[in-house]
């Protein structure tokens, strides 16, 4: 007996034993603890998204709050104006207290460039700051775009970078405290290293300046800076996508009309270029941004890439170099089928789209992952070709059968498949209908291809009258 077959008894045997339905009305409250328990699962989740989204909010203000401040305080704050008088005077008490005379000099000369270099630190802190509200500026101007590859991490950072959380300490303090604490337990044959070490540490250990960021730790100015705090847009992979579609379609245009310079799109070249255009300080925004102006940025379309098919001729996606268990694959071939990746949890998802768009993560590969987006840039500029070549309705619209109108001359015609119907419309817009005998008027009326005719035959008005013309398959229309 089957499972459902079990079932089916066991509930009609209960029906028999509990004919005034006690078992029935359990069930149903059961039933009902389930559905309120997964109601207060789903709010649970809208909560902490909600409390996610507001927290990010909060990080925005913060740093709106920021600039205004160091507006208002023209630079250095009160707190950072503190602690730079304040090690200008041990500095001048380091200075006076050189001995006098000549045999003071060298060390009055080491007080005042550590002076000179303590003012250029805070100088830079200051200066740093300002690029940072320069840049958010010109953002709101709309002189350029913010990234959506932007992080909370970069929000947090941002939203503490206030006066109050200035700051100043010796660079490798905390190293220097580690190895001290490694060294009380250390074997004997690993204390020399230690040492060496720790007598490293404290020859290139200076006073540093910057901000004790909440939750994140103290950082300098150098460290903001590595931490791309407000990425932008990738307007210059938009231009140039734009510049190669328009040559495109000039191109195209010409064969169309069998003119001299048509050339048809060529996926290889067409992604080689692409590839030019993407570098490690644009490829997050890349992946994160409608750099190509379509409905969504690549890591919406990650499902729809070739990638994930055998046909892919670039590198495939695999579990183990995404840090995925092997588990699930389901076909036990090392690679990421669509099919695997549509039926892949939120959270694996999460991790194959950060793996291949945020060069921060632990298995991010920047070839890789400039393979997959060229990729994907490519088979968009291949669509606008398409467009040109064939016209709109190479995409249709709405639901199947798709016709072509007359195909061949030989009256309407339905195709089942997207595959199907994109073929025949290539044989239609290539080829003369009514047996080769079509006008080459009424063939580029109709939006025929010229530069990609198929053999055949066409009659040609000339001054001598009407003449009949072979259609060759070097395209040229010679006399017969």
């Amino acid at each position: 007996m089957g499972l459902e077959e079990q079932l089916i008894k066991g509930a009609g045997e209960a029906i028999v034993k509990d004919p005034y339905g006690r078992v029935q009305r359990a069930k149903d409250i059961a039933t009902g603890k389930i559905t309120q328990g997964l109601m207060g699962v789903g709010k649970k989740l809208a909560e902490k998204k909600k409390e996610k989204e507001d927290e990010l909010k909060g990080y925005d203000d913060n740093w709106e709050a920021n600039q205004k401040q160091f507006i208002d305080d023209q630079g250095l704050g009160k707190t950072g104006w503190g602690q730079a008088t304040d090690l200008a005077e041990e500095l001048k008490a380091t200075h006076d207290a050189c001995a006098p005379g000549k045999e003071g000099n060298r060390c009055r000369q080491e007080s005042i460039i550590d002076l000179k270099n303590m003012s250029q630190k805070f100088t830079d802190q200051k200066a740093s700051l300002q690029g940072y509200v320069d840049t958010q500026d010109k953002i709101k101007a709309g002189k350029i775009d913010l990234s959506e590859a932007q992080s909370p991490e970069a929000k947090k950072i941002l939203a503490g970078l206030n006066d109050r959380n200035s700051s100043n300490r010796m660079k490798n303090d905390d190293e220097i405290a580690s190895v001290r604490e490694q060294l009380k337990t250390a074997k004997l044959e690993d204390r020399e290293v230690l040492k060496k070490q720790l007598e490293d540490l404290k020859k290139t250990n200076e006073r540093v300046v910057g901000w004790d960021i909440p939750d994140v730790g103290f950082m300098t100015a150098e460290d903001l800076d590595n931490a791309n705090l407000l990425p932008v847009k990738a307007t210059d992979v938009t231009t140039a996508y734009g510049t190669r579609v328009e040559d495109g379609n000039l191109s195209l245009n010409k064969l169309k009309k069998g003119a001299e310079g048509g050339k048809a799109f060529d996926m290889d070249e067409s992604k080689h270029a692409h590839a030019k255009t993407i570098t490690e300080d644009n490829i997050a925004s890349v992946y994160a941004d409608t750099v190509l102006e379509t409905d969504q940025p690549l890591k919406e379309h990650l499902i729809d890439h070739p990638i994930f098919t055998d046909k892919y001729s670039g590198t495939r996606l695999t579990y183990d170099s995404l840090g995925l268990p092997e588990s699930l694959d389901t076909d036990d071939d090392g690679s990421i089928d669509k099919e695997e990746f549509a039926a892949l949890g939120d959270g694996d998802r999460a991790t194959i789209i950060n793996a291949l768009s945020n060069p921060d993560d632990d298995n991010f590969d920047f070839k890789l992952s400039k393979d997959v987006a060229s990729g994907w840039m490519a088979l968009n500029e291949e669509k606008e070709a398409n467009k040109t070549l064939y016209g709109d309705e190479y995409y249709p619209k709405g639901e199947k059968p798709y016709i072509i109108k007359n195909y061949l001359g030989e009256g309407d015609m339905p195709f089942n498949t997207i595959q199907e119907y994109q073929a025949a419309l290539e044989k239609d817009k290539t080829t003369l209908r009514n047996g080769g005998r079509e006008n080459t008027a009424d063939f580029e009326k109709r939006g025929g291809i010229v530069g990609l005719m198929q053999s055949g035959e066409v009659y040609v008005q000339e001054a001598e009258g009407v003449i009949k013309k072979s259609v060759k398959k070097d395209f040229e229309l010679n006399p017969q």
